[in-house]
């Protein structure tokens, strides 16, 4: 059995896009690249651009593959509600634009698995008992 190891932006200080010191995205996946780590998630929202196109070509130089999408925001507010329901839609959009990693022997559901806040899933595999944000890993270490 082999396992992926994946990361996320937030291990490179990514919290805030308003932040004025941030590494540039691509930055972040030279190094989660040269580290070994098989993928990683889109960190907050508006990080890591939302052009699908371009990001996929950047993942492939690297061989790396987005396994989650992730929302830092206010998810209490109700004014906040159509706030959230964008970003999360163009999240699950892009996610599931992008190239999708091979499902390894033993995995019940391809990833990335990604749910809208009305309730469906955009790959049709998802079973209603699992959380809107799950982070799966994919990508496999060692031979093989």
């Amino acid at each position: 059995m082999t396992i992926t190891i994946t990361t996320a932006p937030c291990c490179w200080g990514v919290d805030d896009v308003n932040h004025p010191n941030l590494p540039a995205w691509e930055r972040v996946f030279d190094e989660a690249a040269a580290a070994g780590y098989g993928g990683l998630e889109l960190g907050p929202y508006g990080y890591v651009p939302l052009d699908d196109a371009l990001v996929a070509k950047a993942l492939s130089e690297r061989n790396l593959f987005i396994v989650a999408g992730t929302i830092f925001d206010d998810l209490v507010s109700s004014q906040n509600r159509e706030a959230l329901l964008r970003q999360t839609d163009e999240i699950c959009a892009v996610i599931t634009r992008l190239p999708q990693p091979e499902q390894m022997a033993g995995q019940r559901f391809r990833t990335p698995i990604s749910r809208s806040w009305t309730g469906g899933t955009t790959n049709g595999t998802m079973p209603p008992a699992i959380p809107i944000v799950r982070r799966v890993s994919t990508t496999r270490l060692g031979p093989g």
